[in-house]
């Protein structure tokens, strides 16, 4: 009889563990992540780094990318929107790691370079700078950058790194680079820097796509009618706490960095660093295309506009009707701005979604299905497609 009962008591307990161990290898993820804090060193002047990890990995994943050698897919790096820091649209970049192929994801932030050589100021240095960091923090989890080639000969130091850091024996990745913003601008800008190491790029409401008559102001112009835009319409679609949150990163980022390059001009006596912010608004305002920032070989291009984006207009595209854009008009966005990439191997996407500039927060589950499908890295879909 009691041995009946304790086969009846073991039988209910691995009943009620199986779940438990079925769930385990599902991801998950506790909201808003943590935001880390580096300082590094380069071309003669000391930066603030900010950055997350989301690494929505199970064990038993990371157990097969160790025993393959590789990510399941390339890891994912996602450069914010301008002064934006890196747990701004946390949902967008959660979204991101839970549904992609690697399951991983760098946020990276840095304050604007503006050292001693005059080239590499501004995006040009963050080119240097945020490579570096995102190398630096995926060898903390024992994975290499495959076909990494540095693009500058000034070190980037990253205080309390160990002086071997880079020597991984363990996992390879390539990158996919995802922005927002400005970010979708610095997104080509790596991909043009590091063509053997990246293979993928995913622009949201991307800077790069307009020549600008009046520069950093008509920029600047676009953005306050946005923002008033985007008050009214956050009304309305009750994600008022998506544009707060919007408003209140980009007021950090610029009062942080302003704040901090106004201390270092005056330590160093370089009067110039008080004002690397118009720095940062004016690598913002260029047009990018393959005569300033070509591109080698590469996997997939996805762009994706708002419909209602009245910082970075959809109409940029060339499309007349955004809800029904024809084939013609597709083909020529790429061959305007992608033309090398015409009649390659290279999956081009281009997508006009609902929306404003502010869509990766309120829509971050829509267009974190749209970067990944058309980037092949939808975890879920069996082809990439």
């Amino acid at each position: 009889m009691f041995k009946k009962m304790r086969i009846l008591v073991v039988c209910l307990m691995v009943g009620m563990l199986l779940p438990v161990s079925g769930f385990a290898d599902v991801r998950s993820l506790d909201g808003r992540p943590d935001t880390q804090t580096l300082k590094v060193g380069f071309n003669g002047e000391k930066l603030k780094v900010l950055y997350n990890i989301v690494d929505a990995r199970t064990e038993a994943e990371k157990a097969a990318d160790l025993e393959r050698g590789s990510l399941a897919g390339p890891a994912i790096v996602f450069i914010q929107g301008h002064s934006q820091r890196p747990s701004d649209a946390y949902k967008f970049t959660n979204d991101l790691a839970l549904k992609s192929r690697s399951g991983l994801v760098v946020i990276p932030v840095c304050d604007t370079p503006y050292g001693a050589a005059g080239e590499w100021r501004g995006d040009r240095g963050k080119d240097v700078i945020l490579m570096e960091v995102v190398r630096y923090l995926l060898a903390q989890q024992n994975i290499a950058v495959d076909g990494y080639v540095p693009i500058c000969e000034l070190p980037v130091e990253i205080k309390g790194a160990a002086e071997d850091w880079d020597q991984v024996d363990g996992i390879s990745t390539k990158l996919n680079f995802v922005g927002w913003s400005h970010g979708g601008l610095l997104v080509r800008r790596f991909a043009s820097a590091y063509p053997n190491a990246i293979t993928g790029m995913g622009q949201v409401c991307p800077a790069g796509f307009e020549d600008w008559t009046c520069g950093m102001l008509g920029l600047l112009t676009n953005f306050a009618g946005e923002a008033i835009h985007i008050g009214g319409a956050s009304l309305a679609g009750c994600y008022v706490g998506d544009a707060l949150a919007a408003s209140w990163g980009i007021t950090k980022g610029q009062v942080g960095d302003s704040f901090r390059g106004f201390a270092s001009g005056m330590v160093h006596c370089k009067p110039a660093r008080m004002f690397r912010h118009i720095k940062d608004m004016m690598d913002c305002a260029i047009l990018a295309d393959d005569s300033n920032l070509p591109l080698g070989a590469i996997d997939a291009v996805v762009t994706v506009f708002g419909r209602k984006d009245t910082v970075i207009s959809p109409y940029q595209t060339g499309v007349a009707d955004l809800d029904n854009p024809t084939d013609e008009e597709v083909a020529a966005f790429w061959q305007r701005f992608y033309p090398s990439l015409v009649g390659s191997d290279t999956r081009l996407t281009l997508k006009i979604l609902a929306g404003n500039h502010l869509t990766p927060l309120p829509n971050h589950d829509l267009i974190s299905d749209e970067v990944l499908k058309g980037l092949g890295q939808l975890a879920e879909c069996a082809d990439g497609q």
